[in-house]
């Protein structure tokens, strides 16, 4: 075999690092022995006078090759005739070497003109060559000949020229030539001096420079200038520099500008490249300077440069000093470890060694020495020098971490050395330098600490902080305990006021984040691990614990608890509340809580929320026959909709509306009614009439019976409570009416009157003024005063929680309304009240209380009024409580800034200056409870403390920032992937854009509109424009679903409140996505699509790659438009000449693209969902990159059958069966980000479900789809259109067709995504419905689109309630099923997150709630039923863990049912949003329940199942081929456990089959196993207790576990005993500290176990998940005793 030898020729003069670097990618490439550098020599006919001789450059090559084995510098060309051109070189070459074959590698400058080249084509016969890219150089690869490969390498920068130039304007140019070359260049052509300037700040300071100054003088002046600056000096200083020291120059102050600024001041007076700011406390050893500039000279990486540090002292010359040891101040180099505690290299907190060597190594560190910085004197100036605020004390730590979070090293280079005498400001002790030590190290970090890690080291260092302030207190150092009180105090008033600059310093940052600390704890490793010198403490070490362990577990590395969501660290941006000593009215925005409210609009909220109002708060009374009805009800009659109908009973009704604080106006009205009535006696007319406190304003009246007769007759009872057996027949009315009313309405009477009228059902009352529809404008949610009111008068309360415990002074009250009994309380918990004033007797409603005291929560108890009081603000005087703080900003990453936290504000737009801290992305209710203004919404019923006027309201974004310098010169776009519902966007008081939808991204260019300096952004959020109203569920029943708000869309449809979630206040407006700043050039690539077409046997795959581009200059661009699928790459040149163009590339164009073997993409269960890079690219003309865009991308082709009558699903030409559930939301107030979606879709994939449904497209996040992506599971994308009895259809359709288009082509590229449909359970209107389908046909070409969920191919409509199994069996559509479900019992734990103790039992309205209804859909009654056949229920704590057999049963059942036909199914609901207790398979809080395994063992693609309704076992292929020779084998065992009968059954289960096994004769069987096993392997098993009646009898049983915990990963064996079962196992696995680790992954659980059976299972969670250290496991089970596992 040939010897491979690559031939890389040139001048190389000088050699460049990108030589090499290239040299090494070609012998890799081309596979290559060995890469000859042919050194070029002098040219004879064409001499070079700037040529460097040949020798020379041979020399250079060899040393730069020295250390690359299979790199060889030739001089080959230097023994042949002058000049040999590249031919003749290759001639002798193939004669000399007739058993190599010679590569020539070249770059395209030469190729573009290699035709030019002497003998071209006879070099191309005898040589391949490999073409390198270079630099506007363009080549077309498809056009080059056979033997031509283009080396696709990144752009290697090998200009020489640029090294020549260099060195000729005396740069450094270490950096761009191998090592070693540098000093053979600087020896030939000689290099530039940097100027050096030593710098002494002097102050008062004679004593010290007669002492070491002349040390500085004689080792210094022969290398630098020394200059000692003057702070305004009032002993002889001066004098003493005059006439001691006349070489010395001097800068004197007029006044003393202190150290920082005094530096900064005269760095910019002096002038000199490098600066040394050298204490005049420290005396120089020969020689110290030169090795710290020759370090900045050979490094140009490095910016600052300190000596070895010793201790000199007063009176001994360093001379004299026999053992030396590091001085406290720098010692060998500074470090700063991950909570922010600086320390050195020879000297840890005051342990200091003793110097013999051990630290002679020059070494990178985090912070030089302040006593002698060397600096590059450009990037001091650039870093804006030392933070003069500081005074004294870390500023030049703070000042090297932000040189080196900009990019630079710095380092300590201990072959210099200096003796530093130290304390020369403050000794150690002083209680200011303990204070200043503590105030700015907090400073420091608050700086510049990574966003990631800036909460959780925030509080950490605050317990820190408080247990060093204890241990001063302990020590009776009273003084040092009040310096770091007086410290956090003062950091705590002033962190704001460098806000803007860490925003900054963040924004430029070009230092990887991890590398800001050292990843070790030093209190650890000194104080509990003793390790108290530098060179004991670990290389790399991740400390896990540290003093207080369930405390510091909750590190950066750590999530942010268990249900809380952003979760991840580094996912959140969420602002945060923490201790405050600013004396202020501490209650205002802090959440409150009330003993009742009238009604969801005056709530507790309103009393402190910073608005004071003066007059009557707007509010709703209404009188059904004289009874004042529920808050629920109130409003039913004008709420919009016709499900929610008032009932009024009897032949006379009366229904009376009363204002208060505000009117309506309208001019005449629309009343739907039913009326059920007697026939025999409904014979003499009906009246209807309308009037107001006054008179009559419409009367309607007919001789007959009004309206139409309904088809069907209805029960007698309206609530259907009784045992009714009588139906009535009804009357639906529909009675328009105009109102004589000529001023605005405060009272609106309905009278009602027909004979035989048994009830009335008063569906709604539709207002309209002069012709318009008027909707939400009479509710009083329409209508804003800030106030608290009470439901009813007699004892009631309200209180404030300030959030930490407060000194407070003072109480003011605002009333409205109020009783003179009363008090202020304050307290602690909130359960134990003390008063600390009384309210006046006087009638005053303003008034202000004195009420000194030390507490958490203040309370206002009013008694002895018989009327609501209405309060319109608390106000509570004082320091302390908590006070609401940014988050700081995600940054910039390249040309992308995200905007993700930051200085975001939010207020009403009628706020006036009422602004909160804002959390971006959010939701302006996610903002609220973030800053504690109102109480978390998930628990118990906080969400009804929580005002609904409050929220429905326009509100303004507002944030500040300045624009980088990288962004400068580029078009600038401000990107909004998502607000809700319309926004105004406004920079710098010009409006440049505006979005509306909830689903549709704005992108504005901005460049014009930004100014230098400080820019401002206002993001006007206009409020959905027809809220409805807030939905209140009770024991017994849900309330309506949807409502007014689909008039919206597209919005969060589901915000409204339905069956399985609560009325969201503010229904989700606000900024939900990302927002960014991006600069780019001419051209922007977005919203890719790759479409499949498979060859008939499904081996080959055909690509049809496109992707929008977007022309951002307003001309014409040309360039080239790269693509890339793996390794599969094309490329075309385009010209743009549109804003925006589409641009495809056709297989029939591109031969690459046509037949690939490639991996295809696979739905969970039928294969690996493998997921390709892929991207494109935009190169200019000029070589230049204007845009990339990187994505994963799923190869796969999807087609459908029978869509119309039976729809089928096929993945790479192969059937899948859906299985799967329904999302409405991820979370309901949109708080999901990467984790979540990552947890809650591998979840699904887990349970062996291949598909979720994004019902009405609630869920509109990209991390949703790239989780689908990932895990295999198939998405079906619903529009925003719900049952159209759950809403009214959009009222803006073309805003509709916007969001659609916008939105398709944002989801478009995901694999997973497989299907569109227009509404939920019903039609869109029809031309709405027709645009959809050509949308989906022009953008998604690839997909089907449907029009409706539950109609045509496809069946739905539940039910939705538990029923038997046997019942499913019997209840198959033969269709794909889209929704059928039942309630999922959380477990106690859950229950225990979800509601306040006195909650937890009985069931009850907090319960209802939370989605738990005795009726509704869900039935709760019925769940209830069979759950007591499993045992007798009497607390919380049996309800939930006899529940988890109904969730088994029922999970289970309704897809195996299915298996009938194979034709798929989603359950109603696989996902929880909140805190619920029906429709799911795992709680909010990511714990599984029963349902979960269910769900898993019945999704098997190859299963066994017992069929409840035949009595027979099945077993199902669900398209995974056939699986022949197996056996089935039934086991039926009595209660105890024991054998009744076995059977064994030889099967063959074939592809998509489902077969049925002999029946089972099921008489006085309690338990079925079944086992599906080929050869000895068990392929599914499937156990199910057919009968509980004797369940109770089942003696209990003690199980012998054991585990073998890993990293992230248990192993549990559990051991029945041998003489009874086990029912119902269920695994807790739980962190060192007792709380659930979740999520969590397990194996199985909720099992059953025979006698004497083993189970051995896996466990696994992610170490973010687990917040203590150690792991323990509770094993319990129905009759198994609780066990623990340590």
């Amino acid at each position: 075999m040939k010897k491979r030898i690559g031939l890389f020729g040139g001048t190389f003069d000088p050699i460049h690092k990108g030589h090499v670097a290239l040299a090494e990618r070609f012998l890799e490439h081309m596979l290559l022995d060995e890469v000859w550098f042919l050194v070029t020599p002098q040219n004879p006919w064409k001499k070079d006078t700037n040529l460097t001789d040949d020798a020379f450059r041979l020399s250079m090559v060899k040393e730069s090759l020295k250390n690359h084995t299979r790199l060889i510098a030739s001089d080959y060309e230097f023994n042949l005739p002058k000049p040999s051109y590249t031919y003749q070189t290759l001639r002798r070459l193939r004669a000399e070497y007739p058993d190599t074959e010679f590569i020539i590698l070249i770059g395209a400058d030469n190729w573009v003109k290699f035709d030019h080249w002497a003998e071209a084509a006879e070099i191309l016969k005898n040589h391949r060559l490999a073409v390198y890219p270079r630099k506007e150089y363009d080549v077309d690869e498809a056009a080059m000949p056979e033997g031509v490969t283009f080396f696709n390498t990144e752009f290697y920068d090998v200009s020489s020229t640029q090294i020549r130039d260099m060195i000729s304007r005396g740069e450094n140019i270490t950096a761009l030539v191998p090592e070693g070359v540098a000093p053979m260049l600087y020896e030939k052509y000689g290099k530039k001096t940097m100027k050096t300037a030593v710098v002494i700040l002097n102050w008062n300071g004679a004593k010290m420079m007669r002492r070491f100054l002349p040390y500085v003088v004689q080792h210094t002046m022969k290398e630098a200038e020394v200059w000692v600056v003057d702070n305004a000096s009032t002993d002889d200083s001066l004098e003493l520099l005059r006439t001691s020291f006349p070489t010395v120059k001097t800068l004197a102050f007029q006044k003393n500008w202190g150290y920082a600024y005094g530096y900064n001041k005269a760095i910019d007076t002096i002038d000199a490249d490098y600066f040394v700011l050298l204490n005049s406390d420290v005396e120089c050893s020969p020689g110290w300077l030169e090795p710290l500039v020759r370090c900045l000279d050979d490094n140009p990486d490095v910016v600052a440069v300190q000596p070895k540090l010793l201790q000199a002292y007063m009176d001994t010359p360093a001379e004299n000093i026999t053992e030396s040891t590091f001085e406290y101040a720098g010692a060998a180099g500074g470090f700063v470890d991950k909570f922010g505690y600086p320390y050195c290299r020879g000297r840890l907190f005051d342990v200091v060694e003793k110097d013999h060597g051990q630290y002679d190594s020059a070494i990178d560190i985090h912070w030089a020495t302040g006593a002698c910085l060397v600096v590059r004197a450009e990037e001091y100036k650039k870093a804006g020098g030392l933070d003069g605020r500081f005074f004294a004390h870390c500023e030049e730590i703070d000042l090297c971490w932000r040189l080196r979070i900009a990019g630079w090293r710095i380092m300590c280079v201990p072959e210099s050395r200096v003796y530093h005498l130290g304390g020369g400001t403050l000794p150690q002790g002083n209680p200011r330098k303990t204070y200043l030590n503590f105030r700015n190290n907090l400073t420091m970090i608050y700086k510049n600490i990574p966003e990631q890690r800036l909460k959780s080291v925030m509080r950490i260092r605050r317990l820190l902080d408080y247990v060093a302030m204890l241990q001063s207190l302990v020590k009776g150092n009273l003084a040092e305990a009040k310096a770091i009180w007086n410290a956090r105090r003062d950091f705590r008033n002033w962190k704001h006021s460098f806000q803007q600059e860490r925003t900054d310093i963040q924004t430029n940052r070009r230092m990887s984040a991890d590398r800001d600390l050292a990843p070790l704890s030093l209190l650890w490793q000194f104080f509990a691990l003793g390790r108290k010198t530098w060179d004991k403490l670990p290389s790399v070490i991740i400390v896990l614990l540290m003093l207080f362990n369930a405390f510091i577990m909750q590190a950066d590395d750590k999530t942010r608890g268990i249900g809380v969501y952003p979760g991840r660290v580094s996912d959140d941006f969420s602002v945060f509340t923490e201790p405050s000593d600013e004396y202020r009215n501490i209650a205002k925005n802090h959440a409150a809580y009330a003993s009742s409210s009238f009604d969801h609009n005056l709530t507790a909220q309103l009393a402190t929320d910073g608005f004071i109002s003066g007059s009557e708060p707007p509010r709703i009374q209404v009188f059904v026959n004289g009874v004042f009805p529920s808050k629920r009800e109130r409003e039913w009659l004008i709420d919009g909709i016709k499900w929610t109908a008032t009932t009024l009973v009897g032949e006379h009704s009366e229904l009376k509306l009363l204002w208060s604080g505000m009117t309506v106006k309208a001019d005449s009205v629309v009343l739907n009614y039913i009326v059920a009535y007697h026939a025999d006696k409904a014979t003499k007319g009906n009246a209807v009439s309308i009037s107001d406190a006054a008179r009559v304003l419409s009367c309607a009246k007919g001789d007959g019976l009004p309206g139409e007769a309904m088809k069907w007759q209805i029960p007698s009872d309206p609530n259907k409570q009784s045992d009714y057996t009588e139906t009535l027949p009804a009357r639906k009315v529909s009675e328009g009416m105009k109102l004589d009313a000529g001023s605005p309405l405060s009272e609106l009477r309905i009278s009602l009157d027909m004979p035989g009228a048994e009830y009335w059902k008063l569906q709604d009352m539709d207002f309209y003024y002069k012709g318009k529809r008027l909707y939400s404008e009479n509710l009083p949610s329409s209508l804003f005063r800030s106030a608290w009111m009470s439901a009813e008068g007699g004892r009631q309360w309200v209180y404030v929680d300030l959030g930490a415990r407060s000194e407070i002074d003072k109480v003011r009250l605002y009333w409205l309304q109020f009783s003179p009994k009363g008090e202020v309380q304050v307290s602690d918990d909130a359960q134990n009240w003390t008063r600390v004033a009384s309210l006046p007797a006087d009638e005053n409603l303003a008034y202000e209380l004195n009420a000194v005291s030390t507490c958490r929560y203040v309370r206002v108890l009013v008694d002895g009024a018989d009327i609501p009081y209405t309060l319109s603000e608390m106000e509570v005087y004082g320091r302390g409580g908590t006070m609401a703080c940014h988050h700081s900003e995600a940054g910039v990453d390249g040309n992308l800034w995200l905007l993700n936290g930051g200085e975001w504000y939010v207020q009403r737009a009628d706020g006036g200056d009422n602004w909160i801290p804002a959390t971006v992305p959010g939701t302006v209710l996610t903002s609220y409870v973030n800053a504690g203004a109102v109480s978390n919404p998930n628990y118990d019923d906080n969400i009804f403390h929580t005002s609904e006027s409050f929220f429905n309201s326009d509100f303004v974004y507002r944030r500040e920032f300045t624009l980088p310098e990288t962004f400068k010169g580029k078009r600038v776009f401000l990107n909004l992937d998502g607000i809700n519902w319309k926004a105004q966007v406004v920079l710098n008081g010009k409006r440049v854009g505006r979005v509306e939808g909830a689903f549709m991204r704005g992108r504005f260019d901005v460049t014009d509109a930004l100014v230098a300096g400080r820019n401002v952004l206002v993001i006007e959020i206009e409020k959905v424009a027809h809220p409805g109203s807030v939905k209140t569920k009770n024991a017994y029943n849900t309330d309506t679903n949807g409502g007014l708000l689909g008039l919206d869309n597209p919005t969060f449809h589901a915000s409204i409140g339905w069956d399985w979630i609560s009325t969201v206040r503010g229904r989700n407006i606000g900024i939900w996505n990302d927002v960014s700043l991006t600069a780019e050039d001419a051209v922007t690539l977005a919203d890719p699509l790759v479409t499949t077409t498979l060859s008939k046997r499904g081996s080959l795959a055909t690509l049809s790659p496109k992707v929008i581009v977007h022309n951002n200059v307003g001309r014409e661009v040309r360039g080239t438009l790269n693509g890339w699928i793996g390794d599969i790459t094309f490329a075309k040149t385009v010209t743009l000449d549109k804003e925006m163009e589409e641009v495809a590339f056709s297989p029939s164009d591109f031969k690459q693209l046509n037949n690939r073997k490639m991996r295809l993409w696979w739905p969970n269960g039928y294969g690996e969902p493998y997921l390709y890079d892929a991207g494109f690219a935009f190169i200019a003309e000029n070589g230049d990159t204007l845009s990339t865009y990187h994505f994963l991308q799923g190869i796969r082709e999807i087609s459908y059958k029978d869509e119309a009558t039976q729809l089928k699903f096929y993945v790479n030409g192969r059937r899948v069966v859906p299985l799967g559930g329904n999302w409405g939301f991820a979370e309901h107030n949109l708080n999901y980000r990467g984790r979540e979606y990552d947890t809650a879709v591998r979840y699904h994939r887990d349970m062996h479900f291949n598909m979720i449904r994004n019902w009405v497209g609630q869920t509109g996040d990209k991390e949703f789809y790239d989780a689908c992506d990932k895990y295999g599971i198939m998405v079906w994308q619903d529009f925003w259109l719900a049952n159209p009895s759950d809403g009214p259809d959009p009222a803006d359709e073309a805003m509709f067709v916007r969001n659609a288009k916008d939105y398709v082509h944002r989801i478009r590229r995901h694999a997973s995504v497989v299907i569109y449909c227009g509404r939920n359970e019903g039609y869109p209107p029809a031309t709405l419905n027709a645009t959809l389908k050509k949308i989906v046909a022009e953008q998604h070409s690839d997909l089907c689109y449907i029009p409706s969920s539950a109609d045509d191919g496809v069946s739905g409509h539940g039910p939705y309630w538990v029923i038997p199994a046997k019942e499913y069996f019997e209840k198959q559509t033969g269709k794909f099923h889209t929704e059928r479900g039942m309630p999922n019992m959380m477990t106690y734990e859950g229950l225990k997150r979800t509601f306040r103790t006195e909650h937890l039992w009985q069931q009850n309205d907090f319960w209802g709630q939370h989605d738990y209804t005795m009726a509704g859909a869900q039935r709760g009654a019925t769940f209830n039923e069979l759950v007591a056949r499993y045992g007798t229920v009497d607390s919380a704590e049996k309800f939930t863990s006899l529940a988890q057999f109904v969730n088994y049963d029922g999970y289970r059942a309704m897809f195996e049912s299915q298996n009938i036909y194979r034709q798929g199914l989603l359950i109603w609901m696989s996902h929880a949003c909140w805190p619920s207790m029906t429709w799911q398979c795992y709680d909010y809080y990511f714990e599984p329940t029963a349902a979960y395994f269910a769900c898993k063992k019945a999704c098997e693609l190859l299963h066994i199942q017992y069929n409840a309704s035949t009595s027979r076992p099945e077993v199902v292929n669900l398209g995974i081929g056939d699986r022949r020779r197996l056996k089935a084998e039934v086991c039926a065992y009595d209660i105890n456990g024991g054998l009744l009968k076995r059977t064994v059954e030889k099967v063959d289960a074939l592809n998509d089959a489902t077969l049925d096994l002999n029946a089972v004769d099921t008489d006085g069987v309690a338990l079925l196993r079944m086992r599906l096993i080929e050869k000895k392997n068990v392929l599914s098993e499937n156990t199910y207790l057919l009968d509980a009646s004797t369940l109770g009898t089942v003696d209990p049983v003690t199980l012998n576990p054991t585990v073998l915990v890993g990293n992230g990963n248990m192993t549990v064996t559990i051991d029945a005993p041998a003489d009874a079962p086990a029912y119902m196992v269920r695994l807790n696995l739980l962190d060192g500290s007792g709380e659930q680790i979740l999520p969590v992954v397990y194996e199985d659980n909720y099992f059953h176990l025979l006698p004497g059976e083993r189970r051995t299972l896996n466990i696994s969670w992610l170490a973010e998940d687990q917040h203590a250290e150690g792991v323990q496991l509770e094993v319990a089970g129905f009759n198994a005793r609780k066990i623990t596992i340590k």
